[in-house]
């Protein structure tokens, strides 16, 4: 059996060409880096510390965070730092949960003594964005030391460098290249759609395992692609919070779960077909959307419910119409504003068809590898268990097998010389 391959460290990259992806995040930097082999890695750099004021425990999401602003050569520019390792360790957690939906993750580290590692990623700086970027790192972390912040120290996560475009960049490219007439209905360009799919798909997935990504915008999805296959990838797992806690921004669960169906039902409003043009003028159905409410198929409001009640994982294979669809992107779309793009598809029947379509197919697949998984796991109990009969039980079978051949021969030979005896008597 091959050794498992041991995570790889940022210590271990140190010295390799490093270069700056993004800045654009309130309380991270991300980097790639490329070993001596030539192999690529994402690194993501937090800058940590908290007053004594402040709570530094049981912190989930970035909003906790204490913003620093600091001045450099006149230009303002303010980080999220974070207070204890606990949001680097939910973050890599958060990541090991979901390969495949996000990158995968390497390895974990803080660093108390963040100025040698900084001095030697400056030293391989390829650009100059990229040192500015550490610069700006080493005057964070000082400042937050002269500012009388504690436990002043550099968290790190490596992980799997996905290279390629952001859905933001793919969306813009695809409106340059469209007509004026083509720019409205841009989304529906076979690949672009291809790509709407995979994304939103990936999305509900999550929140099928129970998670959703408080900061999921179109600059957070990275779009990959192999042999002309496009598949969408979730980045910035920090702010992943549980499903039962989607209602953060209202009172109670109910209220929330109210609002979701006042959504589908503006969009069963804007699905429907008037059965005349008097329906158009003379019905008060056009002033809102509360007479749709009642066309809201229970079985979406249930799948609604079982989602909220606890954060269990839930099968795609619950999701068996375009309505328990619109239910679920509405819940999606109402946890976070980040959601706001996703908007315009939980109007679209044509779209809403096609991600039900591919739902399905991830379920088969998903159930297929399953099996298999079940089908491998069986056949090793198998070969187990037959494996210790025969190094266990092999012996004590020819024994037995002997001793009866043996005391029935003995039986038989004695039998017949009793009988032989009597006879010559």
């Amino acid at each position: 059996m091959a050794a498992a391959m041991l995570p790889v460290t940022l210590d271990q990259l140190l010295g390799s060409p490093i270069k700056l992806i993004s800045k654009d995040s309130l309380y991270s930097y991300v980097f790639v880096i490329t070993d001596p082999r030539g192999i690529q890695y994402a690194i993501k750099l937090f800058t940590m510390g908290y007053l004594r004021r402040s709570e530094p425990g049981r912190l989930k999401r970035s909003d906790s965070t204490t913003s620093v602003f600091l001045e450099e050569e006149d230009i303002p520019f303010h980080k999220k730092t974070t207070p204890t390792p606990e949001r680097v360790e939910t973050e890599f957690m958060n990541l090991e949960k979901f390969k495949g939906i996000g990158p995968y993750p390497e390895s974990r580290q803080i660093y108390p003594n963040y100025e040698e590692v900084l001095t030697s990623l400056l030293n391989t700086a390829q650009d100059e964005n990229t040192r500015v970027a550490l610069l700006e790192i080493q005057t964070l972390l000082t400042t937050l030391k002269e500012k009388g912040f504690q436990n002043v120290q550099l968290g790190c996560i490596v992980m799997e460098y996905i290279p390629g475009p952001t859905l933001l960049d793919v969306e813009q490219r695809v409106k340059e290249r469209s007509s004026p007439y083509e720019k409205k209905l841009y989304k529906k360009q076979p690949v672009y759609e291809e790509i709407l799919i995979d994304a939103i798909g990936k999305i509900i997935r999550l929140l099928m395992a129970g998670f959703v990504l408080d900061d999921c915008h179109k600059k957070n999805i990275i779009i990959s692609s192999s042999h002309k296959k496009y598949e969408a990838r979730l980045i910035d797992f920090g702010d992943a919070f549980t499903r039962t806690t989607m209602y953060l921004d209202y009172r109670r669960p109910e209220e929330f779960m109210e609002r979701v169906k006042e959504r589908v039902a503006e969009s069963l409003l804007f699905n429907h077909k008037p059965e005349s043009e008097d329906e158009w003028v003379n019905s008060d159905t056009w002033v809102n959307s509360d007479t749709f409410i009642k066309d809201i198929p229970e079985t979406s409001i249930d799948l609604m419910s079982r989602l909220m009640k606890n954060n269990n994982p839930r099968p795609l294979t619950e999701i068996q119409s375009i309505d328990d669809l619109r239910i679920i992107l509405s819940l999606i779309r109402l946890s976070s504003e980040q959601y706001a793009w996703i908007d315009e598809f939980i109007d679209d029947n044509e779209f809403l068809e096609k991600l039900l379509n591919y739902l399905r197919r991830q379920a088969e697949a998903e159930a297929e590898a399953q099996r298999l998984q079940r089908k491998e796991e069986g056949k090793g109990r198998v070969y187990e268990g037959f494996d210790t009969k025969r190094r266990g039980g092999k012996t004590k079978t020819k024994s037995k097998t002997k001793s009866k051949t043996k005391s029935k021969t003995k039986s038989k030979t004695k039998s017949k010389t009793k009988s032989k005896t009597k006879t010559k008597k």
